[in-house]
């Protein structure tokens, strides 16, 4: 009798576990593939209005946003998310976790714009540029997703999202003509984002009856401790995206630049759809690994190879169709273009077969691993895309991507293998 209990609670847990996954990837997916439909509407509607070099000035602020909104987030995307999930049901402590992941968030966008607001001798030309991400960065600071996403309720943020994508292109449409407006862009991203979040945010407090709870000081100089490893290793993740666009916009021709930031883009959606995958299954994972750490081993090598064998088949699909998928974007032909795609194509593969493995440091709170590789791949990115472009070497610029991504795979897998936490690859 006790047996045949015991079997049914395990048949309803993992009942759970496959529909909470489902429920989250589902709704992951729908923002993730909405963004990249968005961006088969945007692209080519900036492509037009601004002309191709000043579209990759706009997409090498966008990518500073980027960075800098991780340095914004300071790793709570992952740690609130965990700490959300283990606290479902406990108001209080569900609080504390929100107001003092947005304090410290807040903490990081003052001295953020500070900087930006004082830059403009280093910036020159591209000071208003880089001014105008300010909305973007504070729409990382308002971004509810640790929230809802700790909780298992996504298909609020979800609409917060499509509507924000729907503002973004009308008010495109609307107010930008042509080059000069081109620093405006990035500032209607930002608003639309900002403007939906919030709404959002505070739909979430008045629902889950979160109350204002003044974050202590200690408890901000832990999560400053704590995630400082998770800061570093998305700080990385974001520059090793980042350094080419940078490198070509100040070394590299402006040609290359464009073509370079439209493909950047379409690489970057395919890691955006490898981190939903991961997010939606984050929250599961963090209780699969605390209940059976033989199960979560097994789970997390047979979601790797199955997501593996599906980007595979994108990575096929964006060498073999390179061309079509640049003139849709871009609204012409475009032979840089086109090649970089085909010599970026196989990274969303290759990143693919890591992300769970960066997601099993997290789950063992081996943050000083995830910072030792963050270092090294910093290291190696900024040398080689900043020589690369020095050099004028068009060839290696296109497989930039694609060397990074491979290189990170192989210094996960060797710390994985040392570490004996995985046994069979």
């Amino acid at each position: 009798m006790n047996l045949s209990y015991l079997n049914n609670k395990i048949s309803k847990l993992k009942s759970n576990f496959n529909q909470s996954i489902f429920s989250n990837l589902a709704n992951l997916s729908i923002i993730q593939l909405s963004n990249i439909f968005f961006m088969m509407l945007l692209f080519p509607v900036l492509t037009r209005l601004l002309g191709i070099e000043k579209f990759g000035e706009v997409m090498a602020a966008n990518a500073f946003a980027g960075l800098a909104g991780g340095l914004v987030n300071y790793g709570t995307i992952q740690s609130s998310i965990k700490e959300i999930a283990n606290a479902k049901n406990d108001t209080l402590a569900l609080s504390r976790i929100v107001f003092e992941t947005l304090c410290i968030r807040l903490l990081f966008f003052v001295l953020l714009v500070i900087v930006l607001i004082f830059s403009n001798p280093v910036l020159k030309d591209y000071y208003l540029l880089y001014l105008l991400t300010i909305p973007l960065l504070f729409a990382e600071v308002l971004n509810p997703m640790f929230l809802f996403l700790g909780l298992e309720n996504l298909k609020y943020l979800n609409l917060a999202n499509l509507i924000s994508k729907i503002l973004t292109l009308l008010f495109v449409l609307f107010f930008i003509e042509n080059q000069a407006d081109a620093p405006w862009v990035n500032f209607i991203m930002g608003s639309s984002l900002c403007i939906c979040y919030l709404f959002v945010l505070i739909w979430g407090i008045n629902k889950y009856k979160i109350n204002w709870v003044m974050p202590s000081q200690l408890s901000q100089k832990v999560i400053l401790k704590s995630n400082f490893y998770l800061l570093v290793n998305n700080f990385s993740v974001h520059l090793q995206q980042s350094f080419m666009l940078f490198a070509l916009q100040i070394w590299g021709k402006v040609a290359w630049l464009g073509a370079y930031a439209l493909c950047d883009k379409i690489i970057w959606s395919s890691r955006l759809l490898i981190i939903s995958i991961s997010n939606s299954v984050y929250p599961t994972a963090a209780q699969l690994h605390k209940t059976d750490t033989m199960k979560w081993l097994a789970f997390k090598q047979q979601l790797k190879w199955r997501t593996g064998y599906l980007f595979l088949c994108g990575s096929v699909i964006l060498f073999l169709l390179s061309d079509p998928i640049i003139l849709l974007l871009s609204g012409n032909l475009n032979a840089e273009a086109s090649l970089f795609l085909k010599l970026m194509a196989l990274a969303p593969f290759i990143a693919c077969l890591n992300f769970m493995n960066v997601l099993d440091r997290v789950l063992n709170n081996d943050n000083y691993s995830i910072f030792q590789i963050a270092i090294i791949l910093l290291m190696v990115s900024s040398l080689s895309a900043f020589g690369m472009v020095y050099w004028g070497n068009f060839w290696g610029i296109g497989l930039y991507t694609l060397t990074i991504e491979t290189i990170a795979l192989l210094l996960y897998e060797f710390k994985a293998r040392k570490l004996n936490i995985v046994t069979n690859y």
